[in-house]
């Protein structure tokens, strides 16, 4: 079972007073302490690794996910999608724009998800867009829906894993990280060097580069739906 974490009201009242300086009503408060538990968004779908924490580049040029941010970003003022780092200071917001990353196939109930924060964005006239995301929670997937005539989006329900779901989750990933280095050397030791240094270069080149918003793996087929 996918149990909510345990934690104390007064914890969770703790973190929803955590902004200083903008005023929380009770609706505010109650608000921010069930966001801490449950959280429903639009989802953006690409397997790949994460760090809790750090930010991590994509640019958005299907259909589905020029309507996602286009609808993540509604609510805020028209500068929060102009480029610059968003700054929640004086926008009369407490929390940065966020949504549901399913960064593990297959996308189904069930799955392990984050939800994402939108720290800068640049929205093109054409409605691409150029994000950067800091991933700040782990997730379950509790429902999945594909939204009608939307270009195949889907919308999704989530909750939060307990903290020793996610330090296993992350035990896992730092696991295949170690898998795939020992990997690599192996092909050093097999006279493979030049393939290799072919993969690191590889590596190298597209570090500071923004990631495509649809990988192969990005693929429909790979979606189960809840009805």
């Amino acid at each position: 079972d996918n149990d909510v974490e345990e934690e104390s009201v007064q914890t969770l009242i703790d973190k929803a007073l955590a902004v200083d300086g903008v005023p929380c009503t009770c609706k505010q408060l109650f608000s921010s302490v069930v966001q801490h538990l449950r959280f429903r968004s639009p989802i953006f779908y690409m397997p790949g690794p994460v760090s809790m924490g750090e930010s991590f580049g994509l640019h958005f040029f299907e259909p589905r996910y020029r309507l996602l941010i286009a609808e993540v970003l509604a609510p805020y003022p028209v500068a929060f999608r102009r480029g610059d780092p968003i700054q929640l200071e004086g926008s009369g917001h407490r929390n940065y724009p966020k949504f549901i990353y399913a960064n593990h196939s297959p996308l189904e109930r069930g799955a392990p998800a984050v939800i994402v924060e939108v720290r800068q964005c640049l929205i093109n006239p054409n409605g691409t867009a150029d994000v950067f995301l800091c991933p700040t929670a782990y997730v379950w997937i509790e429902d999945i829906r594909e939204r009608p005539n939307s270009g195949a989006m889907y919308d999704a329900r989530a909750i939060r894993m307990t903290e020793e779901s996610a330090a296993a989750l992350e035990r896992q990933a730092a696991e295949a990280e170690a898998r795939r280095m020992a990997q690599e050397v192996a092909m050093f030791s097999a006279g493979n060097a030049d393939q290799i240094l072919f993969a690191l270069l590889q590596q190298l080149n597209g570090g500071d580069q923004m990631e495509e918003s649809d990988e192969d793996s990005d693929d429909d087929d790979n979606v189960v739906v809840v009805d």
